[in-house]
């Protein structure tokens, strides 16, 4: 399993080590993830704002889609906390792909971070609300 800091995957073609992402690994991380929108939104004819407005099942109808043209970015995601470069990840099964993921999200606690997202977003609105005026 490894230490705290670190989980391993074993797949068909050879161990992955998860690691916990450090502060400019998320830098490198939200860096990829800003292309996808783009892309996205290329891919199906959309902008920002209507795929953001669609629900669950309309995006995982557009999956395949996304993956299919935007397949290098996705696997480059995956890559950034890991041990492997894009190509070797490129090569593994769904299933093997699927663990991974998963390591990575439970490692690195992402539920945590996107609670601690919303409470600073929370703060900050409270702060910029103007005062009442008397």
């Amino acid at each position: 399993m490894g230490d705290s800091n670190t989980i391993t995957v074993n797949t068909e073609l050879g161990a992955v080590e998860v690691r916990k992402m450090a502060l400019k690994d998320y830098a490198e991380l939200l860096r990829a993830l800003d292309k996808l929108p783009k892309q996205i939104g290329q891919i199906i004819g959309a902008d920002k704002n209507d795929i953001k407005n669609m629900d669950t099942s309309e995006l995982l109808a557009m999956l395949p889609a996304v993956l299919a043209e935007s397949w290098s970015d996705v696997v480059a995601l995956i890559a950034v906390p890991t041990d492997q470069d894009a190509e070797y990840l490129g090569s593994l099964d769904g299933a093997d792909a699927v663990d991974i993921i998963v390591a990575i999200f439970e490692l690195n606690d992402f539920a945590r971070i996107v609670a601690s997202v919303k409470k600073l977003m929370a703060l900050k609105a409270k702060i910029q609300k103007p005062a009442p005026q008397e």
